[in-house]
């Protein structure tokens, strides 16, 4: 059996011992089920939705989510069963990540973190975040997106089955949107202008179904409270800045200051990281003829499509490449947030991995990294300590890919093939004959 069945049949048997022998911890289910049971009664104004927590703060394709599990679970009384609908959506998520792990070619060593955490089992079945569900279509989204179709016409069609997979996260948890630089990147570098502009509508107008309802008696409200980008976090409960004073965190200048970094540190990966990379194959560009296409193409895979080693190193380059720029767009937004809570752990744990196993980094540096944003969610209540950890964590991650990203055509090719290509002489390069220069 291949790692990734083994660790699923595993996995399976921990969720179900997780489930049966440890207490289920009330921290925002009741309020989930209140906020929708508002709506079940006829209230469509989204300033008087609201639950023990407070407002309704959620899309509307949240509120038809939970509206359908607030009926299976027999108006969210039935929690054990909604526990194991959550088991359900954390073990799909999970087969999904151990896929894109596998097809990228990644061995079970760099899978062995996905296993560590405690805290990502507590909140997918002991406190039934509403995250999981967003991230259940996100990856769902990336996995359609990245697919590699056996006719490279399909590949438009893949995307807009993802499209539709990722504007459905949106319009459940907005945070999702942080993957929207690295995807409108991608989809630039892969899809005629026509295409994209087709796909961007098909997401807007799923944001207007599932909101039309509500956008129709209040708009204002509806986008008010479900696209509230000016929210501030309780410091309390903030896992990433403990040791700043609670009257700095909650200061306008702080927000400001981390939004101008994470712009500047998009505009740099994607001047040094995502312009260096290939996102279609030969066959696919000269079908799919993308709004900014690879000006180094020629030159790139000019002697890369003579064997079937090298087609199926670009094939597995072009695959890796859309994975990284999705998960580095998104923790770039993790890693400068204002406010990371306990629940926000579901929105990057599995990238991590991914993202430094592409890098050059010392494989105890990689551990390093990942360790230090482990434990600091796997303590509780937040501490100065764990936030100190935790942004360790992140400056090393940062470092690692900003700077010291090892992917693309190079790095896929077989390390026989590498060595092979580094002998070969560059085009009008003189070649040595018997000890002799010549040209050839």
């Amino acid at each position: 059996m291949r790692f990734m069945d083994v660790a699923l049949v595993v996995e399976t048997a921990v969720i179900v011992a997780v489930i049966a022998t440890v207490p289920y911890t009330e921290v925002d289910w009741r309020a989930y089920m209140e906020e929708v049971k508002g709506f079940l009664d006829g209230e469509l104004n989204y300033h008087n939705l609201r639950g023990s927590t407070g407002s309704l703060v959620y899309p509307g394709g949240f509120v038809w989510l939970y509206s359908a599990i607030y009926c299976l679970t027999k108006k969210g009384e039935a929690i054990l069963f909604a526990q194991w609908i959550y088991a359900g959506v954390y073990l799909v998520t999970l087969a999904m990540v151990l896929r894109l792990y596998t097809r990228a070619g990644l061995t079970w060593r760099a899978m062995i973190p996905l296993f560590v955490s405690k805290r990502i089992r507590s909140l997918y079945v002991l406190r039934l975040f509403n995250d999981c569900w967003a991230m259940l279509f996100l990856f769902a989204a990336v996995s359609f997106i990245a697919g590699r179709p056996s006719d490279p016409a399909k590949r438009s069609h893949q995307w807009l089955v993802g499209c539709l997979c990722y504007s459905i996260a949106v319009s459940i948890k907005m945070n999702v949107l942080l993957f929207a630089p690295g995807m409108l990147y991608v989809m630039l570098r892969t899809l005629p202008l026509r295409r994209v502009v087709c796909y961007l509508l098909l997401c807007a107008a799923w944001q207007v179904a599932v909101g039309l309802p509500f956008l129709a008696y209040n708009c204002k409200a509806y986008l008010s409270k479900s696209f509230d980008l000016h929210r501030v976090f309780t410091h309390r409960w903030s896992v990433n800045y403990q040791f700043l004073d609670a009257e700095v965190f909650g200061k306008p200048a702080l927000g400001q200051a981390l939004l101008v970094m994470t712009l500047a540190t998009w505009v740099l990966l994607w001047r040094t990281r995502w312009a260096s990379r290939t996102y279609l194959t030969d066959e696919e560009a000269y079908v799919l003829h993308p709004v900014i296409a690879d000006t180094r193409r020629q030159s790139t895979f000019a002697r890369c499509s003579t064997t079937e080693d090298e087609q199926k190193a670009q094939r597995h380059a072009v695959y890796t490449s859309v994975l990284l720029t999705f998960f580095e767009a998104n923790l770039v937004g993790i890693a400068f947030a204002r406010s990371i809570h306990y629940q926000f752990y579901t929105w990057f744990f599995y990238t991590v991995p991914f993202v430094l196993a592409h890098t050059m980094f010392p494989r105890l540096l990689q551990l390093l990294s990942f360790a230090l944003i482990r434990q600091a969610f796997e303590v509780y209540p937040p501490t100065a300590t764990t936030s100190l950890m935790l942004q360790g964590g992140f400056a090393l991650m940062l470092l690692a890919f900003l700077f010291l990203g090892h992917d693309g055509l190079e790095a896929a090719l077989p390390r026989n093939t590498r060595r092979a290509r580094r002998t070969e002489p560059k085009p009008g390069q003189a070649q040595v004959v018997g000890g002799a220069s010549g040209e050839q």
